[in-house]
C-alpha cells in the first residue's frame, strides 16, 4: 500500500465494517499491524490511523477526539472548495452562453433559447420578425377578436403576407369576433387562404406560436404603470411546447368558423336560426340558449345583432320577419 492509498479521503458519511473496527481495537491495545490488509486501508481512509516513527510500514490508531478534528477539517475543505466552484459558475456558464449563441447567430440557427420581456414597440417588432421569418405554420390565439390594424386592411397585413407565401395559418377567437366589424370580413379572408378559423365560448390565453421554434405570450403584468403592453417572447424548447399544449387544447374544443355557399347565404346566421326555431316551437329563451350550450345573454346578443342588421325595433317584428322570410328554410 502506498502513500496515496492510505491518505484518499473516504466518500459519504463515517462508516466502518465490523472487521475495521475490531483491527482498531487491536491497535489501540497496542498491536503492531503491517499495511498490507483492506481493514488498514479502510482505517487509514477515514483517518483513523497514522504511521509509526519507528515502524513506518506499522500503524498505530488515533483518539476519537482526534479523528472527529480531523474529519471536520477535511469535510470543511471540502465545502470551501465547493463554494468555490459554485462562485465561479455563474461567469463560467456566462462565457459559455456568449459563444454559444455567437455560433448560433453565424450558422442562422435561433439566436436564443431563453426568455425575453418585451415592452411597447418592442412587441410589435419581435411579432415582425417571427411572422417574416416563419417557414410552416403560425397559430394565433386571440381572445379579443382580429387586432384593430388588421380590420379592413387586410391585403396590406404581414400576416396574409404569410399566408400567401405558404405557411400554414391558424387563428382561434372568441365566438363574440362574429359580431364584431371586421372580424368576419378578416376570417372570410384567411379560410379563402386556405388556413381555418375557430371560435369558442370559452375563456383562454392569448398566444401567437411560430414554427415551434418560438412563442409570444402576455406578461403576468400585462401593462407597465405608464399603460405600455408589456410580453414574454420564449424560445426555450419546454415553455414553447407548455404554450402549445395550452393552445391544442383550446382548439380541440372549439368549432370551425364556417361560411356558407353564396347561395345559400343570408341576414341571418345559423346559430341565429337555430335561435329563432326553438322560440316559435314554444320555449323560452334561456331553454333554447341552454339546449344550444350557449348562455342567455349570448343569445339575446345574437337576436339584437339580427334585430339591428335588419333594422327592426322588437322581437314581435323580428318574429314576422323569419316568418316571411326564405331563410327560415336555411340550416
Amino acid at each position: 500500500m502506498n502513500e496515496r492509498d492510505i491518505s484518499e479521503p473516504a466518500e459519504g458519511a463515517p462508516h466502518l465494517s465490523e472487521a475495521a473496527r475490531a483491527l482498531y481495537l487491536r491497535l489501540l491495545s497496542g498491536a503492531p499491524i503491517a499495511d498490507d490488509s483492506p481493514e488498514i486501508r479502510e482505517l487509514a481512509a477515514q483517518g483513523m490511523v497514522v504511521r509509526t516513527i519507528l515502524n513506518p510500514r506499522c500503524f498505530a490508531a488515533l483518539a476519537p477526539r482526534h479523528i472527529e478534528r480531523l474529519i471536520r477539517a477535511r469535510e470543511l475543505d471540502r465545502l470551501t472548495e465547493s463554494t468555490d466552484r459554485l462562485r465561479a459558475l455563474p461567469a463560467f456558464v456566462a462565457g459559455l452562453e456568449n459563444d454559444f449563441l455567437e455560433m448560433r447567430v453565424a450558422t442562422g440557427a435561433t439566436p436564443s433559447l431563453g426568455s425575453e420581456l418585451l415592452v411597447g414597440a418592442q412587441i410589435d417588432a419581435a411579432l415582425e420578425d417571427l411572422v417574416h421569418g416563419a417557414k410552416e405554420e403560425i397559430c394565433t390565439a386571440m381572445p379579443g377578436g382580429p387586432r384593430p390594424d388588421l380590420v379592413g386592411k387586410p391585403a396590406a397585413s404581414r400576416e396574409l403576407a404569410a399566408m400567401q407565401r405558404g405557411v400554414r395559418w391558424r387563428t382561434l377567437y372568441h365566438a363574440t369576433a362574429k359580431l364584431s366589424g371586421g372580424g368576419p370580413e378578416f376570417a372570410r379572408q384567411v379560410t379563402a387562404l386556405g388556413n381555418e378559423v375557430r371560435t369558442t365560448h370559452t375563456t383562454f390565453q392569448r398566444t401567437i406560436l411560430v414554427d415551434d421554434t418560438a412563442a409570444l405570450l402576455p406578461a403576468l403584468q400585462e401593462h407597465t404603470p405608464q399603460g405600455q403592453p408589456r410580453a414574454w417572447l420564449v424560445h426555450d424548447p419546454a415553455g414553447v411546447e407548455f404554450a402549445r399544449r395550452q393552445f391544442e387544447a383550446a382548439w380541440s374544443f372549439a368549432s370551425p368558423w364556417l361560411f356558407p355557399a353564396p347561395d345559400e347565404e343570408g341576414i341571418s346566421t345559423a346559430m341565429q336560426r337555430q335561435i329563432l326555431r326553438g322560440l316559435l316551437g314554444g320555449n323560452t329563451q334561456k331553454a333554447v340558449a341552454g339546449s344550444l350550450n350557449i348562455s342567455a345573454n349570448w343569445a339575446s346578443q345574437l337576436l339584437n345583432d339580427l334585430m339591428k342588421r335588419l333594422s327592426l325595433q322588437t322581437r314581435e317584428q323580428l318574429i314576422e320577419w323569419w316568418l316571411a322570410s326564405d331563410e327560415i328554410d336555411l340550416p
